[in-house]
């Protein structure tokens, strides 16, 4: 069923000449309040949307609405004490607009709605597999723009993303674009779930780290922000990432006052530019550098381990470049040699 419905979807016409999406467009109302929203969450949503047994419940799902056929959705089901999440595939037998959600005030229609069957099919997933489909999610919802390329036509399909109390959708996306590419990653998952194939799942991993780095490239530098802060001899500049929703540090260096480090050229711009490449390139690292007069100790602390990557250098090496290629250096500590070469400390 899922691979049949995007070649489907493509071939409607639309009433307007169209472009590529790259991006996805925000919903313009709160998921679960008007009635055919509340019908969707009752129907597709509700199994384990509450706290059981240690789990949390769903924090993050995918909508699909066609026009005509059966609704479904997908969601996470994070648990709270184990190493793997559940990803819960549940799809109507009907179309739910027709079946009278438009009319969920209806006492009687609303009865007959929450007794619509459903096929419902749960998998357990790696905690590092859900992580990333999270990020994917988070990453596509949080650059959704009102300016996106945008589609309209007759009937279709649409899709709707839900996380970090965000929800954007797209329309019946063309098949060269970004958020076809997204659309199809899901309904992959959509298919592992039904069938129980964890092959399907590891295969779409790829998938979703590249899309989370292109969504991740559309962030704009304004949401890295930086801050500096001098006590005594001491000047601190830290960057984070910063919106309403979300707020990680991802670098801070340490200097002495008169010391200027990276090659004369320490700003917040480009520290900022340096925490933008950090963030969207997906490493793993929160990144601290402590500059004196003549070297430099790095730390890249892993946001998940207790594990991290200390280095010290000679302060004239301290650059970019130096930087991410340090990051792929494996846990532990090192220094440069005679030869200019990596070696551990034991």
């Amino acid at each position: 069923m899922f691979k049949k419905i995007i070649p489907l979807l493509i071939a409607i016409v639309s009433t307007t000449a169209v472009r590529s999406q790259s991006l996805l467009t925000p919903s313009n109302y709160h998921p679960h309040f008007l009635d055919y929203e509340q019908a969707l969450h009752n129907v597709l949503l509700s199994y384990y949307s509450r706290p059981y047994n240690g789990n949390i419940g769903y924090d993050t799902y995918f909508l699909c609405n066609p026009s005509f056929g059966p609704n479904y959705s997908l969601a996470i089901r994070e648990s709270r004490y184990k190493d793997t999440d559940s990803l819960i595939l549940t799809r109507a037998t009907k179309n739910i607009w027709y079946e009278g959600a438009y009319s969920w005030g209806d006492k009687k229609k609303r009865k007959g709605i929450k007794k619509l069957p459903v096929e419902r099919y749960s998998m357990p997933v790696k905690k590092d597999f859900t992580n990333q489909i999270t990020r994917t999610f988070c990453s596509a919802v949080m650059t959704s723009s009102h300016f996106a390329d945008s589609r309209m036509g007759c009937d279709g399909v649409t899709y709707k993303f839900y996380t970090s109390g965000r929800m954007a959708e797209v329309w019946t996306p063309e098949e060269d674009s970004r958020t076809y590419r997204l659309v199809k990653m899901v309904d992959s998952l959509c298919i592992a779930v039904e069938r129980g194939d964890t092959a399907i799942i590891r295969h779409q991993m790829p998938i979703c780290q590249q899309l989370t780095k292109e969504f991740r490239s559309e962030y704009p530098l304004s949401y890295f922000k930086a801050d500096k802060y001098q006590k005594g001899d001491t000047v601190n500049q830290s960057v984070h990432l910063w919106n309403e929703n979300i707020y990680i540090c991802i670098i801070c260096i340490t200097t002495v006052a008169d010391t200027t480090g990276l090659n004369g050229q320490q700003t917040n711009e480009q520290l900022s530019l340096w925490a933008k490449e950090l963030f969207e390139e997906q490493y793993p690292y929160k990144v601290y550098i402590t500059i004196s007069e003549d070297s430099a100790h790095c730390t890249f602390r892993h946001l998940k381990y207790d594990d991290r990557v200390d280095i010290a250098i000679p302060a004239r090496l301290l650059n970019h470049d130096f930087i991410f290629n340090a990051l792929k250096l494996p846990f532990g500590d090192y220094r440069l040699n005679e030869r200019d070469e990596w070696e551990k400390i034991d």
